[in-house]
């Protein structure tokens, strides 16, 4: 009999084993007169495994509150589900007040189907001012083997395939559905997919089907679009109906939880029920049939693996309200081609349709269906974040700059192909980087050191004038001015570049041009 593991989040399409973590800090929402935050702590690995114990301590704490009712909610039902007591059992970070504002609910999960769970924690202070938490999820599921998530992304691959063929994307509608039935009758034939599991949908043009065989995924249903996005064949279903969305309302905003599956092409609405839609859940659309996502202006957060598993998604729109994109958002998104961030948005950019910070000094994301074979990491870049180049499988050389200092966990899991690393500096420099787990694909990979060359600021392999330019420039801070090795104008071993580098570098000059005359 499989064993059931319990989970913060979704783990489809991952393989090893899953763990929790402990007093994480999962949300936290800001209000003029106190701060709630909603908290899970959890045992460790060897306690989560005992099926006999599954529960999860859920806490609350406000440090500035007089009322008394605290509540755990049901995110899809807006049910309560415990009341949620002042314990004073657990410690909070700079929690002056001794725990006197700290409550917690216990759920057991025992016997729950496999699926997620949604939860969020209500407060109502003394004058009836009702706040809540962002939404917090729990997700059961089956545990995966090495050889069933290898299976999983080969039938992923399978149907993938069809969605990207160039006669399919070009043909009718009835074309297309022809085109999907033969690959569904070869997918059952070779073993891949249940026979009776596969269902068309006429009035939404998918198919919905389960994979034989695969493990934790045996009772999950997935899905492939062949709608034809002409709107003279097709209705283009842009989805701005709520009817699309599940939501929470908090009472000043809402918080998207799930989607429906009825829409490929989607626009999160600005509003629901006249108030502004600011965030987008934990695993919101997993597993979606999406293609496309617009998030607008209001929205300011994206949840951890909010698009996890959306194996159709090409492209993604950022406007300019976006704060936060949480870890693995678009994790396991094998089609991704292009994130497109409004140009005033204050805290990412895009650079060719790969996602930056807005210093361009954190690479978050490069798309997993980019199919350029090579890459250069811009000069100035520090860190790559978790998952950033994840699940490429058409990277293949990688030119990495001086500047980097950290690498993420997992950030090339699974970059089947990248072979060779050109480095901006020397074997020393590469071995001060911290390179987190699962990376292998780039420990592993063919690593070219650069000798560097004092003065060569420009990286073009020789010391001249346009370096000390260059050099002035940056120090003058004229616009669009980057250094391409820093560290060869430190000529005083400082870390620092000032004018006393500046100097230095012209006197070198000088005697170089001297010495050149002799």
């Amino acid at each position: 009999m499989k064993k059931r593991v319990l989970s913060l989040l979704t783990a489809a399409m991952m393989s090893g084993t899953c763990f929790f973590v402990g007093a994480e800090q999962i949300c936290a929402a800001e209000y003029p007169s106190f701060t709630l935050r909603l908290n899970q702590h959890t045992g460790n690995a060897e306690f989560m495994e005992d099926e006999t114990d599954k529960k999860v301590v859920f806490t609350a704490t406000c440090l500035k509150y007089s009322g008394s009712d605290v509540e755990l909610v049901d995110a899809k039902t807006n049910e309560v589900v415990a009341k949620m007591l002042d314990d004073g059992n657990f410690d909070v970070s700079g929690d002056d007040l001794e725990n006197d504002r700290t409550w917690s609910a216990v759920l057991s999960f025992e016997n729950a189907a496999v699926g997620s769970y949604s939860y969020y924690a209500r407060l109502t202070d003394a004058d009836g001012t009702v706040s809540t938490t962002k939404t917090f999820s729990v997700v059961i599921y089956d545990a995966v083997s090495d050889a069933d998530a290898e299976r999983m992304a080969e039938i992923a691959q399978k149907v993938g395939v069809l969605s990207s063929d160039t006669a399919f994307q070009n043909a009718d509608q009835e074309t297309r559905k022809q085109m999907a039935d033969a690959l569904f009758d070869q997918l059952i034939a070779e073993g891949y997919v249940k026979e009776n599991s596969v269902n068309y949908d006429a009035e939404k043009h998918w198919y919905a089907y389960q994979c034989e065989g695969v493990g934790g995924f045996s009772d999950v249903t997935c899905y492939l679009d062949i709608a034809v996005k002409d709107p003279d064949q097709v209705s283009p279903g842009i989805a701005t109906a709520t009817s699309a969305f599940t939501y929470v309302n908090h009472g000043d905003s809402i918080e998207i939880t799930g989607f429906d599956n009825s829409i490929s092409d989607v626009v999160i609405p600005s509003e629901i029920e006249g108030l502004p839609v600011t965030a987008i859940s934990v695993g919101a659309f997993y597993l979606s049939a999406i293609t496309s996502i617009e998030i607008p202006n209001t929205v300011t957060s994206i949840g951890e693996m909010a698009f996890l598993g959306c194996t159709s998604l090409k492209s993604v729109k950022l406007s300019t309200g976006v704060a936060k994109i949480d870890k693995n958002a678009f994790g396991s998104c094998s089609a991704l081609q292009e994130i497109q961030v409004a140009k005033d948005n204050p805290n990412f950019s895009s650079l060719n349709g790969v996602l930056y910070s807005k210093k361009q000094d954190t690479l978050i994301i490069y798309p997993a269906a980019k199919t350029d074979a090579a890459y250069i990491i811009p000069s100035g870049v520090t860190s790559v974040a978790m998952y950033a180049f994840s699940e490429n499988p058409y990277l293949e050389t990688l030119t990495i700059p001086n500047s980097l200092i950290k690498v993420g966990d997992s950030a090339f899991y699974n970059c089947k192909n990248l072979r060779a690393v050109s480095y901006n500096g020397t074997e020393e420099e590469w071995n001060q980087i911290t390179i987190g787990l699962l990376n292998e694909k780039l420990t592993g990979a063919t690593i070219q050191y650069q000798e560097r060359i004092i003065g060569d600021v420009n990286a073009d392999g020789a010391f001249t004038v346009s370096d000390v330019v260059l050099l002035q420039k940056w120090l003058l801070s004229v616009p669009d001015t980057q250094l391409a090795d820093w560290k060869a104008a430190d000529f005083n071993g400082d870390q620092t570049l000032n004018v006393f580098d500046l100097c230095q570098m012209r006197y070198n000059l000088l005697k170089q041009e001297e010495d050149s005359k002799r």
